[in-house]
């Protein structure tokens, strides 16, 4: 994110990264209008692109490019900044963080500091999700694709200077940007999170920053022409940031208008324009580096402290960012940069190695420091709540990565008395089912992550294999059998999409034919006839049980918990109203009864269980009763056993 300008300043390079980090800054801040200002690292991207190419390539030119050199001068301006900010988190966490968050955090650090923290993020939940907002860190996978860019884009393009020279050097900037930008659009419809998070499926923004330098760097364009490319430039820019938001699937081909905008603009290489040239947006520009570093934990703490929707919080987190992206850029940033210029390079590289290796051990050290009374106890055990789940989870609930007719999962001993079919959520509830059963038999669990048993419904997360899973379902239970089928999805989730921060926030999880772009009545229409179609071909053969939608926290409740425990030092109650539930999920108890009507299905209700004096509970004496914002926990979901019961008798 911070790159070294050339000797020449340009001002409307450091004028487009004010923009570009105001944009990052306000869209994580939650601000109202900057749903799309994660553009803003696209734009980061391509100035990097940019300033990189020129450095290389000029270098190579005059013979006197060094890859120890050209590694070094990023190494001083990147590295001592985000290690401070690592230490920082590390002794803040030891006051304040859980076990479980701060080994997590210390995890974090480990990849930060080594640039690899976007391959830990890919193999966690997405940039979008919910649990983003629990890493302190997550923002650094972009330095990590940054400087993995650093390092390859000389070494490819060495090579092609010893190979062919310049003609091999542009040949090679192309193959790059078309290859990679191919890969984008087609992983960010198969694979969103290695799309957004990996080298080859970004490399081509960086690339294109090159390329307008390439294509500039012996042009100069008339002053009209210059203002108008510029003014178009920005206009691409602004309908990114304020036209996009989560659920645009990106990069792949939406990215361009950020990029193209971003090009334009440096193309255009206006250096006295009101823009990008005012005082103002020169400073923020000068110290967006830090301000990029330091927003992202404040913006994480606002959430831990609960206070993400405050607007007197997120005024004080923004003016504590600049505050702080300020004081670092003085203090830290230029001040270990011109420390370390003055070492040789060797002695300089040692210093660098000390600082990581401190950095490194004190974040590996925090896997072995769960100290008695670090924390008081409550908060801990509140904390350990978001592992109440059922033990079974990962061998019974299929996902992408397992084949759909893996075998069924049995629980308890004996005779099936039932089969449990669904997504998650049912996989959340088996044990109470087995509970119900237990003095019978045992029960068959059929569950697939994130796939709600709807004929025909294809998932555009989680379950790329829903439609096949749903059909194995409709074949093996296609049986006559007076053994009963309990159906349980977050089908509110599906239809009208999540009600948590997540890429699918109010936007379907599912479609229904070839339209990927369905809108939510398009869905709601169509699940409709698809959930009646199912429940009817189910009840040709069994009995058949519907289970109204679980209520859904508006927070993830052991985490909460911990934190107001944490803060406040009392309990909170955590719970929704009856009427903020019917409010969402009365169109999917609607379809319900429509298809147990038709069909001679019958509902089982949860509310009674969970929900009292206008109420529904996410804690209950003294535990959690979810395990997230939205699964039952083991613990909560005793407390439906009752419900399942009168099935077994």
């Amino acid at each position: 994110m911070s790159g070294v300008l050339p000797k020449k300043f340009r001002y409307d390079i450091n004028g487009l990264r004010a923009w570009a980090v105001v944009a990052v800054i306000l869209f994580h801040f939650g601000v109202p209008g900057f749903a799309g200002g994660f553009a803003g690292v696209d734009i980061f991207f391509v100035i990097s692109g940019l300033l990189m190419t020129q450095i290389i390539v000029t270098g190579l030119e005059s013979n006197s490019f060094s890859f120890g050199r050209f590694m070094f001068a990023r190494a001083k301006r990147i590295f001592p900044t985000l290690a401070a900010l690592c230490l920082v988190l590390l002794v803040f966490g030891w006051f304040w963080l859980p076990t479980l968050d701060y080994q997590k955090l210390g995890t974090h650090i480990v990849g930060a500091a080594l640039f690899i923290s976007n391959h830990k993020f890919y193999s966690e939940a997405g940039y979008f999700d919910a649990a983003s907002y629990e890493k302190w860190l997550l923002h650094s996978w972009s330095l990590s694709v940054e400087w993995q860019f650093y390092l390859l884009l000389p070494l490819v393009l060495m090579l092609a200077w010893r190979w062919r020279g310049k003609q091999a050097v542009l040949f090679s900037l192309l193959a790059i940007a078309f290859v990679s930008f191919v890969l984008s659009v087609y992983a960010v419809e198969t694979n969103p999170s290695a799309a957004f998070y990996l080298l080859p499926f970004r490399a081509w923004e960086m690339v294109s920053g090159g390329l307008v330098w390439w294509v500039m760097r012996h042009q100069r364009l008339s002053q009209t022409a210059s203002k108008v490319i510029e003014l178009c430039g920005f206009g691409l820019i602004l309908t990114a940031i304020f036209g996009f938001n989560g659920a645009t699937p990106w990069p792949g081909g939406y990215a361009l208008v950020p990029v193209l905008g971003a090009i334009l603009v440096l193309a255009a290489n206006r250096q006295v324009s009101p823009l990008t040239a005012n005082p103002l947006l020169a400073r923020v520009g000068l110290i967006s580096y830090s301000l990029y570093l330091w927003h992202w934990p404040i913006v994480v703490f606002l959430a831990y402290a609960g206070e993400q929707s405050n607007p007197i919080w997120i005024v004080a987190g923004i003016l504590l960012t600049l505050i702080l992206g300020e004081l670092s850029y003085r203090f830290i940033e230029m001040r270990c940069s011109n420390w370390l210029g003055q070492f040789s390079l060797k002695k300089a590289a040692w210093v660098l190695f000390g600082m990581l290796l401190f950095v490194e051990l004190s974040a590996v050290a925090t896997r072995h420091m769960d100290i008695e009374g670090r924390l008081p106890q409550v908060v801990e055990q509140a904390s350990q709540e978001s592992f109440d789940r059922h033990p079974r989870l990962e061998e019974c609930l299929l996902s992408s990565e397992r084949n759909v007719t893996d075998p069924s999962c049995i629980h308890g001993n004996g005779e099936v008395q039932a089969v449990v079919v669904g997504d998650s959520h049912a996989n959340a509830v088996i044990s109470s089912v087995a509970l119900a059963a237990a003095d019978k038999g045992s029960v068959v669990e059929m569950t697939y992550n994130g796939c709600s048993t709807v004929i025909g419904a294809k998932s555009r997360v989680h379950a790329s294999q829903c439609e096949q899973f749903n059909q194995h379902v409709l074949d093996t239970l296609s049986t006559p059998s007076e053994i009963p089928v309990i159906l349980i999805s977050r089908l509110t989730g599906s239809v009208f999409g999540y009600n948590e921060p997540h890429a699918f926030h109010n936007t379907p999880v599912i479609y229904f034919g070839e339209n990927t772009e369905q809108t939510r009545d398009d869905v709601y229409r169509d699940f409709v006839i698809k959930q009646t179609e199912t429940v009817c071909q189910l009840s040709q053969y069994r009995p058949v049980y519907l289970v109204r939608p679980f209520p859904e926290m508006d927070v993830d409740v052991p985490k909460v918990r911990a934190r107001h425990l944490m803060f406040a030092k009392s309990e909170r109650d955590i719970f929704i109203t009856e009427q903020a539930y019917m409010r969402r999920h009365a169109p999917i108890w609607q379809a319900q009864d429509q298809a147990a009507v038709a069909c001679g299905a019958k509902v089982l209700n949860p509310l009674p269980y969970l929900c009292s004096n206008g109420q529904c509970m996410g804690t209950k004496d003294g535990h959690s009763l979810y395990y997230d914002s939205n699964h039952i926990s083991e613990y909560g979901n005793k407390l439906l056993t009752p419900m399942f019961k009168p099935l077994f008798q």
